[in-house]
């Protein structure tokens, strides 16, 4: 489990067939969440919301191969007029099942609760 104060954190996800991306909010604070996807043809998704398990956001990306996303999660104190970097956490899970399915979350805290689930953003894939 790695933290940092930066607001884009790179995420790797290897040899897969397709990634589900979700991203939900856990704060009554705007939220904003932006990914960044390389590839023949690079796409960026852009959610924001607020409220308590929103989801914001999903998509899924279907082509095999390696896939690079970069991940920006920021909050608003004043409604979106500006934004300010969060602090992110990622973590990493893995099923024993065959495939295995493994799950990246990115978590932002941004209320000074320190609970890291004020945005959160899965990548699911197997």
């Amino acid at each position: 489990m790695a933290t940092t104060a930066s607001n884009e954190i790179d995420v790797k996800v290897s040899a897969v067939q397709f990634v589900k991306i979700s991203a939900r909010v856990n704060s009554p604070q705007l939220q904003r969440v932006t990914i960044k996807a390389d590839g023949l043809v690079p796409r960026t998704y852009q959610w924001t919301g607020s409220g308590e398990g929103v989801q914001i956001g999903s998509t899924e990306e279907d082509r095999p191969g390696d896939w690079a996303f970069k991940v920006t999660l920021e909050a608003s104190d004043d409604g979106g007029k500006t934004f300010k970097p969060s602090t992110v956490r990622v973590d990493q899970a893995q099923t024993m099942s065959l495939p295995p399915i493994v799950i990246v979350s990115v978590r932002a805290e941004s209320d000074g609760d320190d609970d890291y689930d004020d945005a959160v953003v899965h990548f699911t894939y197997s």
